[in-house]
């Protein structure tokens, strides 16, 4: 019935405005194609902005990028103006643009306010193209000479100084080299929150010996963020990352020729799909029992030495590696890992507990890559305010948002929609149709006074829509035969980035980066893959699809009003779900039985790897996730708990510790069998378990 409605508004809404669009046909709209810095023809991994869209270029601020002027002064006067001290809200940053050059700089760039005494978030650094524009450190900076006191050439900044109010923070699409003589370099100090991402980015280390501190440094409570297609060359460590809280989800990661190691994981739980890595170092080193690293399509080849440095007993799962040159698997060191780490080609292994479930393995769903498209010379740009959208006056611009729908429908080709820089307001669904490329919002604010306007997507088998880079208080709706994709969505608490699908699509869906407080909702039996998402206190659904989830993160589910009711991971009517390094922390609220269980799964199929904190609760007590999980299939109930599932704990101090459900699989099987522990942990591991269960009721 909501498909036979929509028709008819977009039967209406095209004769209605016909005469109209005749008009811009040939008038002003075409003139929206021009670009910022246009070029004869656009590369692969271009990005273009036209020149309306609210873009900061830092060469219309002072920086030239000529490879010899110090452009130190002019961006980072850039970015204290414009970053979430002057966005409209945290998680509304501005684009700052880096037009291909080379630009020298000689300390750190950070957004730094007046009035501020540390460097701010909601700041998006983009440049051209990721290997023509170029941050190059001057040789022999001063203050970064020192190795063992790492200086970084880019800081993304937080509120009051706590690394996980680093909201909104992107680098995308440039290089970044340490120069000359500059030993405690660092390439990108990264705070992060919520939502935020690093993105066909090259941190080299320009010293001839390969020195610098860390090419990518996560530090404190930063999380959730996502790091992709990242090239890390040299550096005493590729990848650094400290505390334990939150996680960072990796995806399409080269590290060559570090020194002492590719990745250091202190404590937090971090997760690398697509990791390659060269050279001497080992692969991984960790020396704290609360590190959980999750490393799927590996291809590792060093030159002697130990694949794994780990002088604790913390956990590692390891699917479809091929790990060669290395002549032991791991270095135990003093305290002794407890296990060794096989080497070679590794299907799928984990160092501590067994399966729980049905199966002994993850369901290994097919993995495509998000479609990705870089607007060129020839992109028709569509401005919404063309057709009468007026940002930040409170209006509705539903009806222009749909003219200007409409209008790129009919031109075709690679033709984007965009919202230059502010908020506006829908209180009427819109509709996206067959020649429409990308809808790209800037990071803009969509707002509406009932907040239930749907932004519905509506286009033939073969095409492909890309809806990105917004602040959403609507419902964003595949209702395709084509291919959608959804990236870089945010909310905040007073609303959820609600994401679904109609009954009647049947196209590809593509999620990520998303959150906070992303409830997605799959209702039709599609494929997706879920990458990088932020549910926070939402639910996810899957009724009937089959899903990759990839890097999921929640807190507390305590709401504003109290209820500590727990929103599922919930599998239904023969849906498949396969879920992969989720993180999920209470923080320190207290969770019952009655709050309900982390994952649900009725008449369907799930398999399922997570990790998290357990905290000291408020009060006293643990703060932990009583009920982890429940699989009903036929009106049969079989439930998992928490002295189910594996706890890693520190001395001498007790919090946090480390809870891990090393792989929970059920469903695809003839009957239903009872859920269980298999195999042992390893030393220094608190794991209390259970057999069979009576159904909690």
């Amino acid at each position: 019935m909501f498909e036979d409605v929509i028709w008819f508004q977009e039967r209406f809404l095209i004769m209605h405005q016909k005469v109209s669009l005749r008009c811009w046909l040939s008038g002003i709209v075409l003139l929206a194609a021009v670009f910022a810095q246009i070029e004869a023809s656009g590369q692969p991994g271009d990005f273009f902005f036209p020149t309306d869209a609210g873009v900061i270029n830092v060469k219309d601020f002072g920086a030239v990028g000529d490879g010899v002027t110090d452009d130190t002064a002019a961006i980072n006067a850039v970015l204290g103006a414009y970053n979430a001290s002057t966005a409209q809200g945290n998680l509304r940053p501005w684009t700052i643009y880096f037009p291909e050059g080379e630009y020298l700089v000689s300390d750190t760039l950070a957004a730094t306010a007046p009035g501020f005494d540390h460097p701010l978030n909601g700041v998006r650094m983009v440049g051209q193209n990721r290997d023509d524009t170029v941050i190059r450190l001057s040789n022999n900076a001063d203050g970064f000479g020192n190795a063992n006191d790492p200086k970084f050439i880019v800081r993304t900044g937080n509120i009051g100084g706590q690394d996980n109010s680093g909201y909104s923070n992107y680098v995308q699409n440039l290089t970044i080299n340490t120069g000359q003589g500059n030993p405690g370099a660092g390439g990108v100090h990264y705070d992060v929150a919520n939502i935020g991402a690093i993105q066909d980015v090259r941190i080299v280390s320009g010293a001839a010996n390969g020195r610098g501190s860390y090419g990518l440094g996560v530090f404190g409570t930063s999380g959730q963020g996502y790091v992709k297609r990242v090239e890390i060359e040299g550096f005493d460590r590729g990848v650094h990352v400290e505390g334990s809280v939150n996680n960072i989800v990796f995806e399409d990661i080269g590290l060559t020729d570090q020194r002492d190691t590719a990745i250091y994981n202190e404590a937090k739980v971090l997760s690398f799909h697509g990791l390659t890595t060269r050279g001497n170092a080992p692969i991984l080193k960790t020396d704290r029992s609360l590190a959980t690293t999750y490393l799927l399509d590996v291809d590792a080849q060093g030159a002697g030495g130990a694949a794994f440095d780990m002088r604790v007993p913390s956990y590692v799962y390891l699917r479809d590696a091929n790990i060669s040159g290395y002549d032991t698997g791991v270095d135990i060191g003093q305290g002794g890992a407890g296990f060794d780490i096989p080497t070679g080609s590794v299907d799928e292994w984990w160092s501590h507990g067994g399966t729980v479930g049905e199966a002994d393995r993850s369901l290994r769903l097919e993995v495509r890559d998000t479609p990705e498209f870089y607007p060129h010379a020839n992109t028709n740009w569509v401005n919404v305010t063309d057709f009468g959208a007026n940002p930040d006056d409170g209006t509705n611009d539903a009806p222009a948002v749909q003219q200007a729908l409409n209008f790129a429908a009919q031109q075709g080709g690679d033709t984007v929609v965009y919202f230059p820089y502010g908020t506006y307001t829908l209180n009427d669904d819109v509709v996206v149709r067959d020649g429409v490329r990308m809808v790209d919002f800037m990071h803009s604010e969509i707002d509406s006074d009932n907040g239930r306007a749907r932004f519905f997507v509506r286009q033939s088998e073969g095409e492909i829509a890309n809806i990105e880079n917004v602040r959403n208080n609507m419902r964003i709706v595949h209702g395709s035969d084509g291919t959608v994709v959804i990236r870089n969505v945010s909310s905040d608490n007073s609303s959820n980035s609600e994401l679904r699908t109609s009954a009647t699509a049947t196209g590809d869906l593509f999620i990520e980066n998303v959150g906070p407080h992303a409830e997605i909702s799959i209702n039709s039996d599609i494929d997706a893959w879920l990458r990088a998402i932020n549910r926070e206190k939402s639910p996810f659904t899957n009724d009937g699809g089959t899903v990759w989830f990839y890097g999921d993160n929640i807190e507390t589910m305590t709401r504003i009003n109290g209820s500590t009711r727990v929103q599922p991971i919930l599998t239904m009517n023969g849906g498949v779900t396969e879920y992969i390094a989720g993180t999920l922390d209470p923080l320190t609220a207290i969770h019952t039985l009655d709050d309900g269980p982390l994952f649900l799964t009725i008449d369907a199929t799930l398999s399922a790897i997570a990790a998290g904190e357990v905290r000291e609760g408020a009060g006293g007590g643990d703060a932990y996730w009583p009920y982890i999980a429940q699989y009903i299939v036929n009106g049969e109930e079989f439930n998992l708990f928490d002295e189910d599932v594996l706890r890693f704990v520190e001395t001498p101090s007790e919090w946090p510790q480390r809870w891990v459900l090393p792989l929970y699989s059920v469903g695809e099987i003839p009957e239903p069998t009872t859920l269980a522990v298999l195999a042992a942990a390893g030393p220094l591991l608190l794991s209390r378990r259970g057999g069979a269960r009576t159904p909690h009721r």
